[in-house]
């Protein structure tokens, strides 16, 4: 048998494997420059290589996974963190000690936001008529103290009262004190305020100092969003509070002293 020149049998052995690289190149989807290491695909199946491979992508999903976790976890501990840091530098005068608690379930099912249940109960410290705060801001009181859990009331809902204080933004006049009322739809509503008291949308509703509530005077509850109807020599205004019952993670009891 005559065999092929020289000349011609290189180009033919080059071609062919052209042609090979670039059909096995398609199993990479890295590109043609990985086209070379396609052809050591086969060998690698047939040692195994495909376990291996799964058994790394594996490990990779769990080790993401845990990373996940841990970041969250950071997360909520800088929520915390900023919370307290936000009580303790609010330059409010007399607040007492307080215990860090995570909203765990918001029970209230028709969403007015009414009641949360929190992961701090009597085995903590946690007693019924004690008030909660996010950061400066008021929440609610304490309505039901369980052993690991307890069931705040918010201000918003439409059995929780205190008395308060509406402020004029920017201004030294004298606040106004009024009475704090949930309306059960995700706001409230101030309360007997004379006709002739200010009161606009734009001013701060605080808490006034109430001893035997444990409020400590000056922090927020929410802002006037409206003028209501004056009944007699009252007016009703609606106040958006500070804190969205929706969007709440962290509290803060305020055990007392």
């Amino acid at each position: 048998m005559r065999s092929l020149p020289l000349k011609w049998t290189v180009p033919a052995v080059l071609a062919a494997g052209s042609g090979a690289l670039i059909l096995l190149q398609a199993r990479l989807p890295a590109g043609p420059r990985y086209a070379p290491f396609a052809m050591l695909r086969p060998i690698a199946e047939l040692r195994g290589g495909d376990g291996e491979a799964e058994r790394l992508r594996r490990e990779n999903g769990e080790l993401l996974a845990a990373l996940l976790a841990e970041q969250q976890k950071a997360g909520a501990l800088q929520e915390k963190l900023r919370s307290v840091s936000e009580y303790r530098e609010s330059g409010i005068a007399g607040l007492p000690p307080v215990l860090n608690a995570a909203v765990i379930l918001s029970e209230d099912a028709s969403g007015w936001h009414g009641t949360v249940l929190i992961d701090k109960g009597a085995r903590h410290g946690v007693k019924p008529g004690m008030n909660v705060a996010e950061g400066a801001c008021v929440v609610g009181r304490v309505l039901e103290a369980g052993d690991s859990t307890s069931r705040v009331r918010l201000v918003t809902d439409a059995q929780f009262r205190m008395k308060c204080a509406a402020v004029q933004r920017g201004s030294g006049a004298a606040p106004v004190t009024a009475m704090l009322f949930g309306n059960g739809d995700g706001t409230c509503r101030l309360e007997f305020v004379l006709d002739r008291e200010p009161v606009a949308p734009g001013w701060i509703v605080t808490s006034v100092n109430d001893p035997d509530r444990g409020w400590v005077a000056g922090m927020i509850v929410g802002e006037v969003v409206k003028g209501g109807d004056a009944e007699g020599v009252y007016g009703e205004f609606v106040v958006k509070p500070r804190v969205e019952a929706d969007r709440l993670r962290h509290v803060l009891v305020l055990i007392g002293k």
